[in-house]
């Protein structure tokens, strides 16, 4: 925050002393109005409706709110008025918090509890001993108010956690909780809810003794925490139901059908009966009605329908903490009765309400079968168009509450506990505007379809049941004849609605392609031919001094100025935006290199060229020189060595001799350079024909695809409007990437490679080396550039030695799904920011500080396992450590028994361990079992991973992370140091909009470049991927549907923080654990917002098995199944406005259930 503060004051001008004071000042209060604005908030609702404010009334005197009214101020009243008291006051708060947070485990997924434990130790005695001092290993405080709290949680869904006979944690779920939770079975929701409900709360907590823990004053309660009976207290809390049934489907979903069901029969009647007339009278008149608007009366019949069926999907779906109130427990008998009574009434009252329509109908059909002379007659108003009319209005009346404002949501205040985040009016009607159209052509389209299912009913000679005369139907109704038209006439009618609900699927995902690609042309600034025309790769250097290194004026946006047809002119910095540029962009190269994307005389040809550079390439044979601009139209060969037939290998010196020390070595300021060829504007038919069919030769325009696709993005992402104003150092927020890992593999070894004993099986470094034959031959170029003695051994593997199978194992473990590719990608951040802080280094040495790209960026791997790690696994993380001394660190769980102690510490009886949350890293030294010794260790309440795993490990490692950003990524991923170079943009999406003070409350996502796409199978998981990450969830962004799905994401990690972390982790229920971070995220509202942005890539590698590829998309579809029967799920359905809802639903839940 100081960092961030100090890039929006730096126009100011200060003293040293000064500038010190006001940036710790200012980054103490941004750091608690964004760590504690929950916090703040719930302690307000708590000293309003709490126990303190009807004390308060009773007594009738008001302790105030805010910190008017806290008991560190009041002792200091006389300093009010003086910075340090207040930012004595908001460090007290924020360490305290922080305190709390750090040491609650598991509970750090019910943020409200943190909360609630927070404001009792703040309010707490500020002298003597608050927590008796007892003997044992553990503090004191997680003994005596985390730990049982936790058994709480712990007993709800397992019976005891044992050893493995390999060694590891066995955790036994209870009887019947291995498929799914049962719907009444309590999670961390609705314990944390209970502490949202004040009223609740104060009824809840209960001591040993019987007394109620907020009847006491408050700066005795946290005194008083060990002697909470939390068993008792957290029972009976659950207030969400996760019903396995199509009554938790209907729960959360029953807008959609509501609307569905409305159109389709409002098109069955315009298809069947707008014409349809008969002038019988009294009971012969059909059932349905005489007349085109008597018919579509029988449409409102649907709002009591959907009514009485959203009650009792209600009822099913509400838990038993809800459905008796609070204070029902201290009424006696006659009071109980009377408040049954009134609940009675109050149903009876409602159903009343949502059984108008039928009353309305009824007095409808009366006057349409008897006529309405005698009734007009009495009054004109008592005729049959005044009660169509009045039927109409109310029916309306019941949709619009139905599905616009939900019906009696008002009454729900349980289900409102924030308030959203509103839209901009031009972003509302833009999403208003997608689903009338959506709709709309859905409808004409659908109309074709309920006119062949009426043709059908009309050839198959149907009866249909409204068209059947009232004293008919005694005489053949349930015979067999009547009962086979009905069952056939149902079929059809539902088969056909159940189409209907499936068919907007369809027309969204259509709509939603036209979108993106609206928006795409949005985030080039509507330059459609520009788009088409525009060689964006010569624009490249331009935009990036503009808009990265901020070294040019902004705003231009046009390509380069043709230069003429050669690049052998010399040019200058100011021509091309930045002198930082050719060595950055030859650092590119260099990574291409290392990476083997490249071979050596790509490199050269991509590379700019000095004049001590310009003789670098020639060839191996006669060692004859030529310039690297120079035209090579025989592949790079001398005209003598060409002619005589010679094999040659054209190299550039430096190339060759590309190592990972090499990469690091400081940038230089060029004056004068000559670019390379690729840089040269070119015509639109030249590239066409050149660069994207390959049908003219262009040695200036490498051969790879994936360096294809990595060039020509990076040029995309320099040229989206969407590229925000980067941070520059040294004022740049902190980042942790976060890399979840339990058993993928670290790094591929040569008995996975070319195991001895495969027989006829194909080595996988063989389809490897197939695959990707042109890295391999530079991988071997530059492997024998740095080692004379490599052998030429091709794909004779068994030539190779152990030295040179290390070497063979990286290669291979870079284009494999390993942990080594992931952990290499992310951290090309680091060289990134030190290729920035070189490039302002005038900024750096101006603002006088001793700026190092460690201390913003680290790279934090989650190994749940490593305590467990085999030899070969821990040789594999050593690798790691070393090649990465800066900024890798690596989280894991550490274990040890639970000792003589351990009922002194309250350790779980049913557990025969003690858990730890442990941080090493290459700094670290080590222990007896080959492992790091931990610099950080933190105890765990218990076992940590209550729920499926990933959600639990990562809630384990976020204490450690730093920095106020957090990306999440999976250990099947990579990156690419071209866009690495954009990540001070990225983080510029989290400067406040207006300059304000803090960072944005946001999530900002980020699309994948899809690396596996071999094989049909693989080819499919990879389309389907890609469709995602890329114009899907650019149109969910726009539509509000968008969440948060983990890999590649960055988050305020000071928000995520406040709502339980970057995912959820009940067991079964948070299945699919990432997307409910972004849910509760929208639910929390208040500024929060979730963008798209494609400015930035990383790589991401996908499963090619069917197997494989089938057990992911089960997973998924599994996920979603839970998903729909969540609380989340219910809310969203009512707190987001009817387009949003659509958009989420269909993105969502609505694909699977529509397959």
């Amino acid at each position: 925050h100081a960092s961030v503060a100090a890039e929006r004051l730096r126009s100011g001008r200060w003293r040293i002393a000064q500038v010190e004071e006001e940036l710790l000042r200012t980054a103490l209060e941004e750091l608690h109005q964004d760590l504690l604005c929950g916090f703040a908030a719930w302690r307000m609702d708590f000293q309003q409706h709490g126990p303190e404010a009807e004390a308060d009334v009773e007594s009738g005197s008001g302790s105030g709110s805010g910190k008017e009214g806290w008991w560190r101020l009041d002792r200091t009243r006389a300093q009010q008025e003086n910075i340090s008291t207040r930012a004595l006051v908001m460090l007290e708060e924020l360490a305290t918090f922080l305190l709390v947070w750090g040491e609650s485990g598991n509970l750090r997924f019910m943020p409200e509890l943190l909360y609630f434990l927070t404001e009792l130790a703040l309010d707490a005695e500020d002298s003597g001993s608050i927590l008796a001092r007892r003997r044992g290993k553990s503090n004191d405080f997680l003994v005596e108010v985390v730990r049982p709290i936790y058994a709480v949680v712990f007993e709800e869904h397992y019976k005891k956690v044992s050893i493995a006979p390999d060694g590891k944690d066995k955790k036994v779920l209870r009887e019947d909780f291995d498929k799914f939770l049962p719907a009444d079975a309590a999670n961390y929701d609705d314990w944390n809810e209970l502490f949202c409900d004040q009223a609740r709360l104060a009824q809840a907590l209960k001591l040993q003794s019987g007394e109620r823990l907020l009847a006491l004053p408050p700066q005795r309660r946290y005194a008083a925490l060990p002697q909470v009976n939390w068993a008792e207290s957290l029972a009976n809390t659950k207030t969400h139901r996760e019903l396995h049934s199509w009554w938790g489907v209907f729960a959360g979903t029953h807008r959609i059908w509501f609307l569905h069901a409305l159109l389709y029969f409002t098109s069955l009647f315009l298809v069947t009966s707008r014409n349809f007339h008969d002038s019988s009278s009294g009971f012969h008149v059909p059932l349905a009605g005489g007349s085109p608007l008597v018919c579509l009366a029988a449409v409102g019949l649907l709002v009591p329908l959907h009514g009485f069926c959203w009650k009792l999907a209600r009822w099913f779906t509400t838990g038993t903490g809800l459905r008796t109130p609070a204070a029902a427990e201290n009424l006696s008998g006659t009071a109980r009765c009377l408040e049954g009574t009134v609940w009675v009434l109050t149903v009876l009252l409602q159903v009343l309400v949502w059984s108008v329509p039928v009353f309305t109908f009824l007095v409808v059909r009366w006057l349409d079968a008897f006529g309405d002379d005698d009734w007009a007659e009495i009054h004109p108003l008592m005729s049959l168009r005044s009660a169509l009319f009045l039927h109409f209005f109310v029916s309306c009346f019941g949709i619009l509450f139905g599905i616009l404002v939900v019906l009696d949501y008002s009454a729900r205040p349980s289900d409102v506990l924030w308030s959203s985040t509103s839209s901009s009016w031009s972003m509302w009607a833009g999403r208003w505007l997608f689903w009338f159209l959506v709709l709309g052509v859905k409808v004409l389209a659908g109309f074709w379809g309920i006119d062949a299912i009426n043709q059908a009913i009309d050839s198959l000679r149907i009866s249909r049941p409204g068209r059947e005369a009232l004293d008919d139907l005694p005489r053949f109704a349930f015979g067999p004849n009547w009962d086979k038209d009905m069952i056939e006439w149902v079929t059809l009618i539902g088969a056909g609605f159940l189409c209907y609900v499936a068919d907007t699927s369809f027309w969204f995902s259509l709509g939603c392609s036209l979108l993106a690609a609206g928006l795409s042309a949005a985030q080039r600034g509507w330059r459609v031919w520009e788009m088409a025309s525009e060689d964006l790769l010569a624009a490249v250097p331009q935009r990036f001094g503009e808009r990265v290194l901020q070294e040019a004026p902004p705003g231009r946006r046009q390509s380069l100025a043709r230069q003429g047809s050669t690049t052998s002119a010399r040019q200058t910095g100011q021509q091309w935006g930045s002198q930082w540029f050719p060595d950055i962009w030859d650092r590119i190269i260099e990574f291409m290199r290392y990476e083997d994307k490249l071979d050596d005389f790509m490199a050269g040809q991509l590379r700019f060229s000095s004049e001590a550079a310009e003789q670098g390439v020639q060839c191996q044979q006669c060692g004859k020189r030529w310039s690297s601009s120079t035209a090579t139209p025989l592949g790079g060969m001398c005209d003598v060595c060409a002619s005589r037939g010679y094999e040659v290998r054209v190299r550039d010196q430096q190339a060759s001799q590309v190592t990972w020390e090499h990469l690091k070595r400081n940038l230089k300021r060029r004056s004068t350079f000559m670019p390379p060829a690729l840089f040269r504007p070119s015509g639109c038919a030249q590239r066409c024909l050149g660069r994207d069919m390959g049908l003219l030769p262009d040695d200036n325009w490498p051969k790879d695809s994936e360096v294809q696709w990595r060039l020509s993005a990076f040029a995309r992402c320099l040229a989206s409007e969407d590229l925000p104003r980067p941070f520059t150092t040294p004022y740049m927020p902190g980042l942790t990437v976060m890399i979840p890992h339990y058993g993928e593999s670290i790094l591929l070894g040569r008995d996975e490679l070319c195991a001895e004993d495969r027989g006829e099986q194909v080595p996988l470094i063989s389809w490897l080396e197939k695959r990707y034959r042109d890295d391999f031959r530079a991988f071997t170029v530059r492997a024998q550039a740095a080692d004379p003695g490599w052998p030429r051994a091709g794909n004779r593997w068994q030539d190779y030695g152990p030295e040179h199978w290390e070497r063979l194992c990286g290669w291979a473990s870079m284009r494999s799904q390993t942990l080594w590719r992931t952990v290499v990608g992310m951290m090309l951040y680091l060289p990134a920011l030190e290729c920035h802080r070189q490039a302002d280094r005038r900024r750096c040495q101006e603002s006088k500080l001793l700026w190092d790209a460690s201390e913003v960026f680290t790279c934090m791997v989650a190994m749940q396992m490593y305590a467990f790690f085999k030899p070969h696994q821990l040789e594999h993380t050593e690798r790691l450590l070393q090649k990465f001394p800066r900024s890798l660190q690596i989280a894991f769980i550490d274990v040890e028994a639970a000792g003589a102690d351990s009922g002194e510490d309250a350790v779980h009886s049913c557990q025969e361990r003690r858990y730890f949350s442990c941080l090493v890293d290459a700094t670290c030294g080590f222990q007896d079992s080959n492992r790091r010794r931990p610099r950080l260790r933190i105890e765990l309440p218990g076992y940590p991973i209550l729920g499926d795993g990933k959600g639990d490990n990562q809630n384990h490692a976020i204490p450690f992370s730093r920095g106020s950003i957090i990306q999440t990524i999976d250990a099947n991923q990579g990156a690419y140091f071209e866009q690495m170079l954009l990540l001070p943009c990225a983080l510029g999406e989290f400067r406040k909009s207006d300059g304000g003070p803090g960072l944005e409350p946001r999530i900002v996502g980020f699309p994948e470049h899809i690396t596996s796409d071999i094989g049909s199978v693989g080819d499919f998981a990879a389309g389907a991927e890609t469709a995602f990450g890329t114009v899907l969830q650019r149109a969910y962004a726009f539509l509000g549907a968008r969440m948060h799905y983990g890999h590649p994401d960055m988050m305020n990690k000071e928000f995520m923080i406040q709502q339980g972390g970057v995912s959820k982790a009940t067991k079964t229920v948070n299945l699919s654990e990432d997307i409910f971070a972004g849910m509760d995220f929208t639910l929390r509202g208040n500024g929060r917002n979730i963008v798209h942005r494609e400015y930035f890539h990383v790589a991401k590698g996908r499963d090619l098995g069917f197997n494989t590829v089938l057990t992911f998309f089960s997973k998924l579809s599994a996920g979603t199944g839970e998903q729909i029967l969540t609380r989340q799920m219910l809310r969203l359905g009512h707190v987001l406005d009817l387009p949003e809802f659509l958009a989420f639903y269909y993105a969502h839940a609505g694909f699977y259930l529509t397959q």
